[in-house]
């Protein structure tokens, strides 16, 4: 053994309304409502005093209990065409009943509806109604130069952002991504994070909520189209289903591109993930090569989450940072951010072969060490552990006491109390920990020193026995110390490779990061 420790998984990701369709649909559906709401509310209140000469006028009776409302309802003045509609709804029940129409009256309670909101708008004429949506008093339409401006603005931010890796977040085809793109570089929430000067030209560029929104988004629409056909996107592969869900993946029987290909399909609120924190999520992984398609792995079918902790692999890494917990993350990785040329024939894949990964985002942790402090540090007849000093990436240090013979069995301490679950036998686990040989003081192997979390099975057989014992039961976010003789670490064969002999007792210092 070149390591006291096995490594986890050879595929642990380190080296060796959703639809766009829907959403477009949803805004046609609301330009014709708005189109519709004001046409038959301005003629039809307008006629009301032709056809009612003998009756209550109803749109007289709408438009002074709509003006009573206004005087203490600020909400109508801003917000969907449909506020306007439960307002009018709501005067309407609270009415005097010589003012209200009869329930069984339905023509008469839907004239009263179109003058409440035919008085509105009458006595508001320097709102702005546009794609269902009422701006506020005095706003003025956007056009002209106004349009002109936006435009310009929008297509000049589309082509600054397709410097960024991984140029289209969503999949599918260009139109129908492109207004979900523009969308998101509105607020922000692309799958990479932004450089500094596009942040600052987005800031500066980003029209207030208005008539001018709609030429912005139309200018980046644009200038995406056109960053398309320079950059294609990744072609027909679709991912569909809800997060925490297995996916259901389609992959084209056709080469896949060169480039790297990020996309969020479900968009988190949590904590962003950065270069050195680990994650917890799901995962469904295939192997696309030529025109056909083998899946790798799936901890949805497993029923046990995945850990993503340590050196992951370029495009997961590109894909992954940056993005927020509760994110379904969609990453379609070229051989030059997988594993190169050479491939991995362990799990057969080859040096020309893409790799395809959904991700379900379900919390991120740290990896450099657990926080806290120590409440105890060992001692007396038992070897010390010293904290390192605040911000160092140097793990514990671990003292053996002199002229002490270590223990005969296993001692296990917690020299910090995490507050997390309790580690279970047959879980996956990342720590950070350093051992020393009791014999020597000689430190013997350390993760910090690597800066590589261990993942490992726990209670399995996996590791020695000192672990799967002094670990299990354990809560995420301890420190805890291991004292592990003989019998339950290496036994009478020793590890040479690391100078343990037979009889060496082992200490020592682990940090649980995570469980899955």
């Amino acid at each position: 053994m070149t390591s006291p420790f096995p490594p986890g998984d050879s595929l642990s990701f380190g080296p060796p309304p959703d639809s766009r369709a829907a959403r477009r649909g949803w805004r046609r559906s609301w330009r014709a409502y708005a189109a519709a709401a004001v046409a038959i509310a301005l003629v039809a209140g307008g006629l009301a005093y032709v056809l009612w000469p003998s009756s209550p006028n109803w749109y007289a009776v709408g438009k002074n209990l709509e003006l009573a409302s206004e005087q203490h309802d600020a909400s109508l003045l801003v917000g969907p065409v449909s506020q306007l509609t439960k307002a009018c709804t709501a005067d309407l029940s609270a009415a005097k009943p010589s003012q209200r129409p009869a329930a069984t009256d339905k023509t008469a309670a839907s004239l009263w509806m179109q003058g409440c909101q035919a008085g509105y708008r009458q006595d508001h004429p320097g709102q702005v109604i546009q794609d269902g949506t009422m701006y506020g008093k005095g706003a003025k339409p956007c056009t002209g130069t106004c349009k002109s401006k936006w435009h310009a603005a929008g297509n000049s931010l589309a082509a600054s952002a397709t410097e960024l890796p991984g140029l289209a977040p969503y999949v599918g085809t260009p139109g129908s991504a492109a207004t979900g793109w523009c969308a998101l570089l509105m607020d922000n929430r692309l799958s990479q994070p932004l450089s500094a000067s596009l942040e600052s030209q987005l800031q500066a560029n980003v029209p207030a909520y208005g008539p001018q929104t709609v030429y912005w988004n139309q200018g980046c629409e644009a200038g995406y189209l056109t960053a398309l056909n320079t950059h294609p996107a990744q072609g027909p592969v679709t991912v569909t289903g809800a997060f925490g869900t297995t996916p259901d993946v389609t992959i084209p029987a056709r080469l896949a591109d060169s480039s790297l290909y990020v996309g969020t399909l479900i968009q988190g609120g949590g904590t962003r993930m950065t270069s050195s924190d680990g994650l917890i999520g799901n995962y469904i992984a295939y192997d696309w090569s030529g025109t056909t398609h083998k899946q790798l792995g799936s901890s949805y079918s497993s029923g046990s989450r995945a850990l993503f902790v340590g050196q992951l692999l370029p495009g997961l890494a590109k894909a992954l940072v940056g993005q927020r917990a509760g994110s379904r993350v969609f990453a379609v990785i070229p051989p030059a951010d997988a594993f190169g040329s050479a491939g991995n024939s362990q799990e057969g894949i080859g040096p020309n072969d893409t790799l395809v990964f959904v991700i379900d985002m379900i919390s991120t942790f740290g990896s450099a060490s657990v926080p806290g402090t120590q409440a105890s540090d060992g001692g007396g007849s038992l070897p010390t552990v010293s904290p390192p000093a605040p911000g160092s990436p140097s793990g514990p240090t671990i003292t053996i006491p002199s002229g002490v013979t270590p223990p005969g069995t296993l001692q296990v301490r917690t020299l910090i109390k995490g507050t997390g679950p309790v580690v279970q036998s047959g879980q996956d686990i990342a720590v950070q920990y350093t051992g020393v040989i009791w014999r020597t003081g000689e430190v013997f192997d350390s993760s910090w020193s690597s800066k590589t979390p261990l993942t490992t099975v726990i209670g399995s057989g996996q590791v020695i026995k000192g672990w799967d014992n002094g670990l299990v039961g354990q809560t995420v976010g301890s420190r805890v110390m291991l004292v592990v003789p003989p019998a339950d670490a290496y036994g009478s064969a020793g590890s040479s490779q690391v100078g343990i002999n037979g009889t060496d007792t082992l200490v020592f210092a682990v940090d649980i990061l995570a469980a899955a």
